[in-house]
């Protein structure tokens, strides 16, 4: 369950179980549903967005079998980012566009370190869940959530290679 600012509310956790069983339309209409949605100058959905394209674009981008996390955040992030202009504060919709390139706030690029094993986790993860009032719980979410599906589908992939061969 999240525990930032959409506590509770059913959108995110279908958006994580859509990424990680590989659902396209259904992780696409999940997201459209929470761009903008909740409290903040970045509004929680956003946030949660954010960590997890980010989370899919490096952490796949690092896996040999992470391609269709990938190919996953492609269609994610065009979906989020196409009238984000409009749905969401102008600080979000920026947000979103660099996390649909990759890019990460220190903050998150520390905790992305901590699960590649080059940065000790206790520390970065309380950096993080300090940023703003909601974010850092909702960047921190999406994170979590974009690396379930990265390894979920990664460990899909490796199985569907193993049984071509």
């Amino acid at each position: 369950m999240t525990g930032g600012g959409l506590a509770g509310h059913p959108d995110p956790l279908q958006l994580a179980d859509r990424c990680a069983a590989g659902d396209l339309a259904g992780a696409v209409e999940a997201a459209e549903r929470i761009v903008g949605l909740g409290p903040g100058l970045t509004p929680s959905g956003d946030d949660i967005l954010s960590g997890l394209l980010v989370s899919l674009r490096l952490v796949g981008g690092a896996l040999r079998e992470g391609g269709t996390a990938g190919w996953l955040a492609d269609w994610l992030g065009a979906a989020v980012t196409a009238d984000a202009g409009t749905r969401t504060t102008a600080l979000a919709a920026t947000l979103l566009h660099c996390a649909n390139e990759g890019g990460a706030g220190a903050e998150v690029a520390a905790v992305l370190r901590c699960v590649a094993g080059h940065e000790s986790s206790a520390p970065a993860v309380r950096r993080l869940l300090a940023v703003g009032h909601t974010s850092g719980a909702d960047l921190a979410w999406g994170v979590l959530a974009g690396c379930r599906a990265t390894l979920a589908l990664a460990g899909r992939a490796t199985g569907e290679s193993r049984a071509a061969s």
